[in-house]
């Protein structure tokens, strides 16, 4: 059967130029979907990511705020057990005037021991304030980090399935044509 009867056979029903073309076009509609849905695909994870990313810079920044509020606590509480011992009318001075060492050496030692215990107190609660701020602060830089690093990894696996994509494509087209060439020649 020679292709210009096959052509008036088939010209009857659908022209073969035109279904060919079609197929062509609808492959190449296929593939163009399949590409724009990896990349929407890659912007939701993206977006997904960069949310995941800041509740979590937000939950240690808010940890941080409550370890800063937590020394301030401390500190004022020091601060009040302090006054409340060297308090000239509280019951440390009570308990040192009963034994009779109000004004001795004694009272003057355990005033200046008070305020030591108060000031080592401070110190130590300023410490782990400033230990934890700088943990929290190293954990919000490692947060990022590994965000960019996801972040990357997301756009180069979509650049490479949209790449694998577009050659797919670009076979299936180069196929479709020799098939019809091969057709039309009658191979």
């Amino acid at each position: 059967m020679d292709n210009k009867k096959a052509t008036s056979q088939l010209s009857d029903t659908t022209d073969p130029n035109v279904l060919y073309e079609d197929l062509i076009q609808q492959t190449q509609d296929n593939y163009g979907k399949l590409i724009t849905g990896v990349e929407d695909y890659a912007k939701g994870q993206a977006q997904a990511q960069e949310a995941t990313k800041n509740q979590v810079v937000a939950e240690l920044e808010d940890a941080k705020e409550r370890t800063k509020t937590d020394y301030t606590k401390e500190q004022s509480a020091a601060h009040a057990d302090y006054q409340k011992q060297v308090n000239p009318y509280g019951v440390e001075a009570e308990q040192l005037a009963a034994g009779g060492l109000t004004g001795s050496g004694y009272s003057e030692s355990a005033k200046v021991s008070m305020y030591n215990t108060y000031q080592s107190r401070v110190a130590t609660a300023k410490e782990s304030c400033d230990q934890a701020v700088r943990e929290y602060n190293i954990a919000i830089k490692d947060a990022k980090r590994l965000n960019s690093a996801t972040l990357a990894e997301i756009a180069y696996n979509s650049l490479l399935t949209r790449m694998e994509l577009t050659l797919k494509a670009l076979n299936q087209d180069m196929q479709l044509k020799l098939d019809w060439q091969a057709w039309r020649s009658g191979s």
